[in-house]
């Protein structure tokens, strides 16, 4: 047991979830974190990464994703006894195609699905907890799934969540501090939206803002066009 003053609580290790679709900027994002990183790659799409400096990439090879539910435990135990005091960040691309290896190989491992999914459930659950107790700050990407669903009024609306089974996805974005989803706007500019919507799965614990450019995701700094339609917004109220 740990036992400590409120006036040493640590701050600044959060961890953040961004999901979207590919190429939409999810792994670029990640060279805005400060200091010394380290990218696990686990569907090989580590070429943005070419060019940053001070980072260290670590992937599993080909056999530690046959079996994935027991191997790729032992590759993040062994990242973690290896690399994970030489680095200030971790950065973790792409849990969804994680969740898709693990769940065809607990699928065939039990007879029942339910389960498979609860095994799921509870893998993921723990993995975030590990993440959380390597006491960096952590940033994940996952795939963008979507699906249609009525909205209050009957109307057919479009759903924007982490591609992840329903129970995988809450066991493990509920330790995470931020979950945002990156697309473009109409000007093809990419956007990371942090605040929950009818449509849109997202969280933000960090602060109070509801969307950022991408290199400002870590800084804190608000979306300057925001704050100026805001502005417009109250002068005009006036």
């Amino acid at each position: 047991m740990k036992v400590y003053n409120s006036s040493d609580i640590q701050i600044g290790n959060y961890m953040y979830l961004v999901y979207g679709d590919a190429g939409s900027g999810k792994t670029s994002t990640a060279r805005y974190l400060k200091g010394r990183k380290l990218l696990i790659s686990l569907d090989q799409s580590q070429e943005p990464a070419k060019d940053w400096k001070d980072t260290v990439i670590a992937e599993p090879e080909e056999a530690d994703l046959i079996n994935p539910y027991e191997n790729i435990t032992a590759f993040f135990d062994l990242v973690e006894n290896k690399f994970l005091a030489k680095v200030d960040v971790v950065i973790i691309d792409n849990i969804s195609q994680l969740e898709r290896l693990v769940l065809t190989e607990l699928i065939s491992k039990y007879k029942d699905n339910r389960q498979a999914y609860q095994a799921m459930q509870e893998y993921f659950r723990s993995l975030a907890t590990k993440f959380r107790f390597w006491h960096k700050p952590i940033y994940v990407t996952a795939w963008e799934m979507s699906f249609q669903q009525s909205d209050s009024l009957g109307a057919q609306v479009t759903q924007y969540t982490v591609d992840m089974n329903a129970k995988a996805r809450t066991a493990f974005t509920g330790l995470f501090d931020l979950v945002g989803r990156i697309s473009a706007d109409h000007e093809g500019k990419r956007i990371i939206q942090l605040q929950p919507t009818d449509q849109l799965f997202a969280k933000n614990r960090i602060d109070s803002r509801k969307k950022c450019l991408p290199e400002h995701l870590f800084d804190g700094q608000e979306y300057q066009e925001e704050i100026n339609l805001e502005k417009e917004d109250k002068n005009n109220a006036i």
